[in-house]
């Protein structure tokens, strides 16, 4: 296996990766889709500035590279609704929204000069009958019981959420008419006979973890996709998907309140929580310096134990938006300026903002410089208004 080195930056940002299972450069995907929003957060910006560092490396260890698959999932909300009706009505207007977003993450990418292959939709990969051929034998062969799966994915939903959504086979059955496939009657006799001999029910989410597990394998066989990129919660089902590709997982978004004791997270696949207050591509400069006003500058990272395990190290808000930009400018071959000092990467920003502190593997024990983290929030919304003007991302959604 050929070696390279990862910046601090991006080491800095990663949860984890598995071993690589290939000697050959990465073709990575990623899915988005921020429900509630009618634009990406640009907290999503780290996947794309993930998947360009990947690039970067494979440039120098095998002197090419593998273009990124963008995944913008918006079907996957149909899960959520409550009944086959309103499953039914979100397929048909999701549609229309789908497509301009994987055109806003085809631009962005391009702006940032990563290579992107092509944005798809679930339009794209659900319309196509082998995905479901896929996902049929994902139920029946990839868990040993319903159990499993209905408890990996109350690890990831509450409980309660889960239970007032559509039923299982009452969601697929709105997919199917809407995409014009067949969903095997392999995969809903499954979920049928599951609730007769327990009792319990399947709903509309439990099958987002068959699906997520199903499009990595139906991206990897139709597009040639060998690795995974996501957050820190869904190593739940990367543990599947790492069977088959490589995968990658980012620090989990943070809210701009989150505290050294008390971290909070957000899920990068919702965007209603009133408490996340994530920063929007179509946000002002304005928006984003009110946004980030109560973004603490008293660490560097600290630590989520959450019952599953999923999360660990948090980013502080500051630092991690920060690195998000800083990085994207660099792409763009740009540097800041804050308070008189040129930063040029993220490697040079971690170094501003701990005093040459950090160590690579010991982000908990850096030591922050509070004035210096005091500098990036106030100078955060010039830097997105400077990395909007470089990548012009703002055109796509206003066009």
């Amino acid at each position: 296996m050929k070696n390279s080195v990862e910046s601090e930056s991006l080491q800095a940002l990663l949860s984890s990766s598995t071993e690589r299972q290939g000697d050959i450069p990465r073709k990575p995907m990623h899915g988005f889709n921020t429900a509630g929003a009618p634009v990406e957060p640009l907290d999503q910006l780290g996947s794309m500035v993930v998947a360009g560092q990947l690039q970067e490396l494979d440039r120098e260890v095998y002197g090419s590279t593998e273009g990124f698959v963008p995944f913008v999932a918006a079907g996957f909300g149909a899960f959520n609704q409550e009944s086959h009706e309103e499953a039914a009505e979100y397929l048909h207007e999701s549609v229309k929204e789908g497509e301009e977003k994987a055109e806003f993450l085809e631009s962005l990418g391009g702006g940032l000069g990563v290579d992107i292959d092509q944005a798809l939709t679930t339009e794209d990969v659900f319309s196509d009958q082998r995905f479901w051929d896929i996902f049929s034998d994902t139920v029946q062969e990839d868990y040993q019981s319903f159990v499993s799966l209905k408890r990996d994915a109350e690890t990831i939903m509450s409980e309660d959420y889960i239970s007032g959504k559509v039923g299982a086979t009452e969601g697929l059955e709105a997919m199917e008419q809407h995409y014009d496939v067949d969903v095997p009657q392999e995969a809903v006799e499954a979920v049928a006979e599951f609730q007769v001999e327990t009792g319990e029910q399947m709903r509309g989410p439990h099958m987002y973890i068959p699906a997520e597990i199903a499009v990595s394998k139906y991206l990897e066989e139709e597009h040639g996709v060998n690795h995974k990129l996501g957050p820190a919660t869904e190593k739940i089902y990367d543990k599947k998907i790492a069977g088959f590709h490589d995968t990658t997982r980012m620090k989990q978004p943070v809210k701009t309140h989150s505290q050294q004791g008390s971290p909070a997270t957000a899920n990068p696949y919702i965007a209603w929580d009133p408490t996340a207050n994530r920063i929007f591509a179509n946000d002002t400069r304005e928006e984003v310096k009110d946004k980030m006003q109560q973004a603490p500058a008293r660490y560097i990272a600290t630590e989520k134990h959450p019952h599953n395990g999923n999360e660990g190290e948090v980013l502080n808000p500051i630092l991690e938006k920060g690195l998000y930009v800083v990085e994207g400018l660099r792409m763009t071959d740009n540097a800041v300026q804050v308070n008189g000092r040129e930063i040029g990467s993220g490697d040079e920003l971690l170094e501003y903002v701990t005093e040459g502190s950090y160590d690579p593997g010991a982000l908990l024990e850096a030591e922050p410089d509070e004035e210096a983290l005091e500098n990036v929030r106030d100078e955060l919304p010039d830097m997105y208004e400077r990395l909007e003007e470089e990548i012009g991302y703002r055109d796509d959604i206003d066009a």
